[in-house]
């Protein structure tokens, strides 16, 4: 009975969060120190623990181009070499302790395309989430541990 059980929790913990239905919750946002930036700007961005989520929407402020199909419900963002990158969103002031569960994340149904590739996103308060690594096709990402920056800067091409 014992086996029977760890083996039912374990299959339980293997299921993908791609497997969850549309609205169900499939992570907890946290408290971070990290700033996401692209040329410089900085970006809203969330924790999920083990990556560093941004708002799809937003990054028409940073050079790409962001397309909605609500027929076909598709995002795609494509880097845009001629669009400057103008976002003037400044963190607020670190006033949560590091790691406090601050939001929820929830599965969506939305097939969002970053650079031509389906990536995994997220439900955000009606907005789409994606991985900030996910936009490492349009730049290369640099961290800074001292500053606890991690940043793309754009290629030029």
């Amino acid at each position: 009975m014992k086996r029977m059980l760890c083996t039912a929790l374990a299959f339980s913990l293997a299921v993908p969060a791609s497997a969850a239905s549309v609205g169900d919750m499939v992570g907890d946002i946290y408290a971070t120190d990290i700033v996401a930036q692209i040329d410089g700007h900085p970006l809203r961005s969330y924790n999920l623990g083990d990556a560093t989520l941004v708002v799809a929407e937003d990054l028409r402020e940073y050079g790409f181009t962001v397309t909605w199909d609500g027929e076909a419900r598709t995002l795609t963002v494509e880097r845009d070499v001629e669009g400057a990158v103008t976002g003037t969103y400044q963190p607020p002031v670190q006033t949560q302790t590091v790691g406090t569960q601050v939001g929820n994340i929830y599965a969506t149904d939305i097939q969002t395309y970053v650079q031509g590739m389906r990536v995994e996103s997220f439900a955000l308060d009606g907005e789409t989430a994606i991985r900030f690594s996910e936009l490492g096709r349009a730049g290369t990402f640099t961290w800074n541990q001292e500053t606890r920056i991690s940043a793309l800067p754009l290629a030029e091409d």
